[in-house]
Parts: structure tokens; C-alpha cells; sequence
């Protein structure tokens, strides 16, 4: 399934993406565009493009993107044995491109992402072992507890680890000291430490212990896998600045709780600001943000909503995986009313 990616090849990192089909499928193709046209030198690395599912086939439009892009198709459903958990993707893909890749730096991208300027801290130039950015607590949330940090601590309890071996980190921008919690949307690691083993293994033990934070929400536990993978290798770690993901999501586009303005943003991670709902919205961002490449952006969006496919098989399998999802957040639930009452019990 795979081309040969030729003389474009940056000899340093290799990026890695999901791709499926469906919303995917413009979303990726549009971040691999925004990539070869400004991401600099990091912009011509190799790009490894993951199918964690064999569902329905690319369309072949979106094939023939990808090869006119220089991104090569891999197949990763090999390494998915929890299929129902979407987000289990990002596993997969970095257990290919662990093996794939030649270069000693992997670069994971989400695809809703636009990269407006040449990329640099996600190469590792300063001879670090990792780098992703900090995931702010929210305001309301108490520095050591609340249910975004209960959850994070219930997993650090699963894994055998500390709370406290998470170190208190001081952000970028205005936000308050706090534990470190990496946002795993844009991340880079360097290859052969045992990372996306560690990744593998835990997050398939966090969602063995049905550890989840508040309302049995366990879509976290894959990014929170990522940080402590990375922690408890001891992996020599850096904060990738604001401008190097930009986290501009459709609750964060304005009003009292919009993203700071960076208009030196180099990579904008919009994680659904593109949908039509959202689009005049985060268009007219853009335009005070970016103005230098608005008109281009304007005429990329809005990403559409994909259409449902009737194939009967496919069907099928995605009401199977949702109900496994949903029986999952129920063990969840039942495992978090379980630790709450020994816990009061112990108290």
C-alpha cells in the first residue's frame, strides 16, 4: 500500500497521520497541503498516512491526494485490537511508524490541523527526547483534585506510578503553574527509547481498569497514556511553544474563553472550528489572525460533514463499537462509584 515517498524526504523526521474514511479524509488532505506548502524543511518529511480500521475504502479521489502529496497509505489494522475506541487509532500509528520509519524523530499530527509557517520545535532541534504542549486545567478545577485530575490520578495509581512524579510545570502565557498534562492532539518523539511500546501498553491497561474522569469519560486515556509512556521512560521532554500548536477548538474560537491571539502561529489545531456550524465563526478569526492567508484558508473551508454510508456490513460494525462504547462507560461509571466508596470508607 505504499509509494515510494522519493527525493523529498527530510532525513530527520518522519510525520505520521490517521486517516479513514469519511471526515478524515478532507481534513487529512487538507493538513498534508497546508504541510508541503509551508512547513519548511519538516514540511518535505516523509508522511506516513495510518488506516487503524479496515472499514470502507478510501475514496479514490482522496488516494490520489495522497499520492500527488507524497504521503504514502499504510495499513495499521494489525496493531488495533480495540477497534471500538476511536481515538485507539493514534496507538496504532505509532506503533507503524515505529517500525516504518528510518529517521530518529517521529512527528505525530493531528489531521485538523493547518500549518501556516515552517515548523521547528517539533524536529527536537534542541536534542530533546519529546515535545508536545502543555492541555491547560480548567479555571474552575482545583490545582490537585477535580474530576480532570482525579481521573489522571486514578491512572497514575493503575500504572504503578505517583501523582507526585508528575512534575508541576509553569505554562506559557498566563496561565497558573500546574501538574504536567501534555495535550497529544501535535506531539514528536524520538524513536528506539521503547515509547510507542509503553504508549501501546498503557493504554490498553487504563482501559483494562476502566479508569475514566468525571461521567465515566475514558476518551482521555489515550493522551494521558502518551504523557506517562513518555515520564516513566524518563524521556528528556520539552514544551513546544503556543505558536506550534495553536489550540483554536470550536468552544475556544471567542467570547471569555477564546484561545489567546497568536498571530505568529505556525500551526493551527482547529478540532472542529472548520465544521459549517462553526466556520463563519473561526473564518472571521482567521481574518485578524492570519490576514496574510486568509483568502487561501477561505477557500479550503468549510470542511463538510461527511455522508453516512449505507453499506450494510459497515453498519453493522459501527453499531457494534457503539454499544461497546457505551458498555465500557458503564463499567466506567461502576468503576468510579467503586473507588469513591472505598475511599470514603477508608476515610
Amino acid at each position: 500500500m505504499a509509494t515510494d515517498p522519493g527525493s523529498s524526504q527530510d532525513d530527520q523526521a518522519t510525520i505520521v497521520c490517521c486517516i479513514e474514511r469519511g471526515r478524515l479524509e478532507p481534513e487529512t488532505l487538507l493538513m498534508l497541503e497546508t504541510l508541503r506548502k509551508w512547513g519548511g524543511p519538516l514540511g518535505r518529511s516523509r508522511v506516513l498516512a495510518v488506516m487503524p480500521r479496515r472499514d470502507l475504502p478510501l475514496l479514490p479521489e482522496t488516494v490520489k491526494g495522497l499520492e500527488a502529496l507524497g504521503a504514502e497509505l499504510h495499513d495499521g489494522s494489525r496493531y488495533n485490537k480495540t477497534r471500538w475506541f476511536n481515538w485507539y487509532g493514534k496507538v496504532v500509528a505509532a506503533r507503524v511508524a515505529e517500525r516504518e520509519a528510518k529517521t530518529p524523530v517521529v512527528i505525530w499530527l493531528d489531521s485538523d490541523a493547518l500549518i501556516l509557517a515552517p515548523l521547528v520545535e517539533l524536529g527536537l532541534p534542541h536534542g530533546d527526547d519529546f515535545a508536545a504542549r502543555q492541555e491547560f486545567r480548567p479555571s474552575w478545577e482545583p490545582k490537585d483534585s477535580g474530576p480532570f485530575v482525579d481521573g489522571v490520578r486514578y491512572a497514575c495509581e493503575t500504572l504503578g506510578m505517583s501523582w507526585d512524579e508528575l512534575p508541576v510545570h509553569l505554562p506559557e502565557g498566563p496561565h497558573e503553574p500546574q501538574r504536567l498534562s501534555f495535550n497529544a492532539g501535535i506531539y514528536a518523539f524520538r524513536r528506539g527509547l521503547g515509547f510507542s511500546e509503553a504508549y501501546t501498553e498503557f493504554t490498553d491497561r487504563l482501559l483494562a481498569a476502566h479508569v475514566a474522569s468525571h461521567g465515566g469519560n475514558f476518551w482521555f486515556n489515550e493522551q494521558i497514556a502518551v504523557m506517562l509512556a513518555m515520564l516513566k521512560l524518563g524521556m528528556k521532554f520539552r514544551e513546544l511553544p503556543q505558536s506550534e500548536n495553536h489550540m483554536v477548538f470550536r468552544d475556544h474560537i471567542d467570547g471569555p474563553t477564546a484561545a489567546p491571539f497568536t498571530p505568529d502561529a505556525r500551526l493551527v489545531h482547529y478540532s472542529g472550528s472548520m465544521l459549517p456550524e462553526f466556520w463563519p465563526r473561526f473564518l472571521e478569526r482567521m481574518r485578524r489572525e492570519k490576514p496574510e492567508q486568509y483568502d487561501w484558508i477561505a477557500g479550503r473551508g468549510p470542511i463538510p460533514n461527511p455522508v453516512a454510508s449505507r453499506d450494510p456490513i459497515y453498519l453493522v460494525r459501527k453499531i457494534y463499537r457503539k454499544l461497546q462504547s457505551k458498555a465500557h462507560t458503564r463499567k466506567c461509571r461502576e468503576a468510579s462509584a467503586a473507588r469513591l466508596a472505598r475511599a470514603a470508607g477508608a476515610g
